[in-house]
């Protein structure tokens, strides 16, 4: 936790700019004059490090305040009805119906709804709670009496349960405000997210990475367009405050 009264610019140490030798071994990305980039923490690639830039690692693996800013730390939140989940990742991962919970009518078996429940009310979170061999067969997600397919659920649950809960943590208020004092109005400063369901997505826009079935979008993505107040945040059911 932040301490009371620190600057948060503080927290952030850059140098003057890169020396001429350096290459972005990231390009892929976000492109070439890309800013900020969502990227997959590669140890190797890691090794050549900007030296002019900011990698923030918002994972379970990240520091004391970078991990709260994962799914695995965030929460409880509201679902829907009276039901509240631990944590985010298992709002996210316990939403989704696999063909063996799925009844004749189409609808969640009572099965499903004991299985959720069970997970939605445990404080471990899950990445993959029916195994990773499974993961993305899942036959649709299921949010407030209503079957929503992948990019559906991206929109109205994945991306609105993260905003409601990050925004609350001090760490992303003082990450936002040192992309928007210290980095973004300085050309030769990057921000680098690291998360690791991103995957090079080139010069997609965030709305596009939001739209794109072939691939899972990682927090990483949602904590980008939080800090840039990226359009696809209004394609997005965003609930109030």
């Amino acid at each position: 936790m932040t301490p009371s009264g620190t600057d948060p610019s503080t927290l952030f140490v850059f140098q003057s700019r890169p020396p001429a030798h350096f290459r972005d071994l990231f390009l892929n990305y976000g492109g070439k004059d890309a800013r900020l980039r969502v990227i997959f923490p590669d140890r190797k690639k890691l090794k050549h490090r900007n030296p002019n830039a900011l990698y923030v690692f918002p994972t379970s693996k990240g520091d004391d305040d970078e991990k709260r800013l994962s799914p695995f730390r965030l929460g409880p939140c509201h679902l829907f009805g009276n039901i509240t989940s631990k944590t985010m990742e298992n709002a996210w991962q316990y939403s989704k119906v696999w063909p063996q919970y799925v009844g004749a009518d189409g609808n969640p078996t009572p099965m499903y709804f004991a299985w959720a429940l069970k997970g939605w009310s445990s404080w471990k979170a899950e990445r993959y709670p029916m195994t990773k061999e499974a993961d993305g067969k899942e036959s649709f997600h299921w949010w407030g009496g209503q079957r929503l397919d992948k990019i559906e659920a991206g929109k109205r649950i994945y991306v609105p349960l993260y905003v409601e809960q990050a925004v609350k943590e001090p760490y992303f208020q003082n990450l936002k405000k040192v992309w928007e004092e210290d980095i973004n109005p300085v050309a030769e400063r990057t921000l680098y997210l690291m998360d690791f369901d991103a995957y090079p997505y080139g010069t997609m826009t965030l709305s596009e990475v939001l739209n794109n079935p072939c691939k899972s979008m990682g927090h990483g993505f949602v904590l980008a367009m939080l800090l840039t107040n990226d359009p696809a945040l209004r394609e997005c059911e965003l609930r109030a405050p």
